[in-house]
């Protein structure tokens, strides 16, 4: 069965957003506690805003923080990577734990563990 996807928008700064097709029913109960706003279906804007990117890749080299959730399901924790906004990044780790995702409830958040930095 596949998930529904919707198209959300992520606020990069006041007037930049990016477009992410994101499976809806995960996402519906943490979406503004990362920054997401549901676009429109007729695919219009919100006034001021343009679109400046619509991939994963688009949002991380724009500034958005993956951060890692980890959420229980039955009797195992799961975790899952997201992109947050960097408008939210100073109050996500605070506010998505207790929330759900995908109907799970959310355990702990941290940032992703692997980084590579080069020094050229």
């Amino acid at each position: 069965m596949a998930s529904k996807r919707a198209a959300y928008l992520l606020e990069i700064n006041a007037n930049v957003v990016v477009e992410l097709q994101v499976i809806e029913k995960n996402i519906t109960a943490i979406a503004a506690d990362l920054g997401y706003t549901k676009a429109a279906d007729d695919g219009t804007l919100p006034a001021g805003k343009t679109v400046v990117g619509n991939s994963r890749e688009d949002a991380l080299e724009l500034g958005c923080l993956p951060i890692r959730i980890a959420y229980r399901k039955g009797t195992k924790t799961q975790s899952a990577l997201l992109l947050c906004t960097p408008t939210k990044a100073d109050t996500v780790f605070k506010s998505l734990v207790g929330k759900t995702y995908d109907g799970k409830r959310i355990v702990k958040v941290r940032p992703v563990r692997r980084r590579r930095y080069t020094i050229a």
